[in-house]
C-alpha cells in the first residue's frame, strides 16, 4: 500500500489490532505475553504518533489532507498515585547514612523529591544557578521545555542555614 492510499479506516483497524494484541513485540524471538494486553497509554502514544505523521504527510504534500485528523485516541484512565505514608518516609530517610558527602547529597536529593514533587529529569538537569536556597525556590525545566519556579523549604521542611547565602558548590570546597 502506498502512503497516499492510507485511510482513516486503515488507522482504526491498526488501533483495534493494538487493542487486541497480547504482546508488545510480536515478531521478536523473545517476546512475551502481556497480561491484559497493551496499556491504554501505549496505544494512546501510537495514535499521537500516527496523527503527527499524518500531519507531516499533508504538510509535505504526500497526501491531500490530514487523513488521521478525526482519529480519536482511546481514553487513558487517570490513575491516582498513592502518597507515601509517614512511616514509609521515615524509613526512607533513616536508610540513608549521613556521615559521608555522598550520603548527605542523597539525603538532600530525597528531601527535594519529597518536598517539591519534581520529576527525576528535572532534578537531574538542575544547575547550581537555578537554585536559590535563600529565597527558597528552584527554577526547573519541565516537560516540553517549560520553565517553572518550584518553592522549596515549605512548612515542615528543615531549611538549611548557609549564613545568608547559597551553599558552596563542589568547585568552591
Amino acid at each position: 500500500m502506498k502512503i497516499c492510499e492510507l485511510t482513516l479506516d486503515d488507522a482504526r483497524r491498526f488501533i483495534r489490532s493494538l487493542m487486541e494484541r497480547k504482546t508488545k513485540y510480536p515478531d521478536h524471538k523473545f517476546h512475551r505475553e502481556i497480561e491484559g494486553g497493551l496499556a491504554p497509554q501505549t496505544i494512546h502514544g501510537f495514535v499521537r504518533s500516527l496523527k503527527t505523521f499524518a500531519s507531516w504527510l499533508a504538510e509535505e504534500g504526500y497526501t491531500e489532507e490530514h487523513v488521521f485528523g478525526r482519529l480519536q485516541p482511546p481514553k487513558v484512565p487517570q490513575i491516582l498515585i498513592e502518597p507515601l505514608t509517614e512511616d514509609e518516609i521515615r524509613r526512607l530517610l533513616t536508610a540513608i547514612p549521613q556521615d559521608t558527602l555522598e550520603g548527605v547529597r542523597n539525603f538532600a536529593i530525597l528531601l527535594l523529591f519529597l518536598d517539591t514533587g519534581v520529576r527525576l529529569s528535572e532534578l537531574v538537569n538542575l544547575e547550581t544557578c537555578q537554585t536559590d536556597f535563600v529565597g527558597g525556590q528552584l527554577k526547573v525545566l519541565g516537560k516540553g521545555a517549560k520553565e517553572r519556579i518550584v518553592p522549596i523549604f515549605e512548612q515542615g521542611s528543615a531549611k538549611p542555614s548557609f549564613g545568608g547565602s547559597n551553599p558552596p558548590v563542589a568547585s568552591e570546597l
